[in-house]
């Protein structure tokens, strides 16, 4: 069970700033168009910590983030793991691309903090909660 624990998080944590539990910025980058990962990692980076929600596929866009979480066939006693992980982290916002294919996510978050919708190319954001 410890070993599949590093793939949700980032091993090399050099240089990064201390990640703030409770809170933080949460950006889903799942289904994001390529290069606007980098291009919403660099936009919407501020004295928060930001965690990253990115496909494997994504490892090397997301390169600029202070916690990398990469979502895997997880089955669905990790998928209910994963929820709860957001969910306890209680980010003080989540950015989710529009073009997404996981746009019912924010659904199951509970307590769900504010959540907004990037464009495909990073930008935004569109506030639609």
């Amino acid at each position: 069970m410890r070993e599949n624990a590093g793939d949700l998080c980032r091993a090399d944590r050099s240089g990064l700033r201390q990640v703030s539990e409770p809170g933080g910025r949460l950006l889903v980058g799942l289904g994001a168009p390529g290069g606007a990962l980098a291009n919403a990692i660099g936009r919407h980076r501020d004295d928060v910590s930001l965690t990253v929600l990115i496909s494997p596929a994504q490892q090397d866009e997301a390169t600029g983030a202070d916690e990398v979480w990469v979502f895997t066939r997880l089955g669905p006693i990790g998928f209910l793991a994963l929820i709860r992980r957001i969910s306890w982290r209680r980010f003080e916002r989540v950015d989710q691309f529009r073009t997404g294919a996981f746009g019912w996510l924010k659904y199951c978050v509970w307590p769900r903090p504010p959540w907004f919708y990037l464009s495909g190319d990073g930008e935004g954001p569109n506030p639609r909660a």
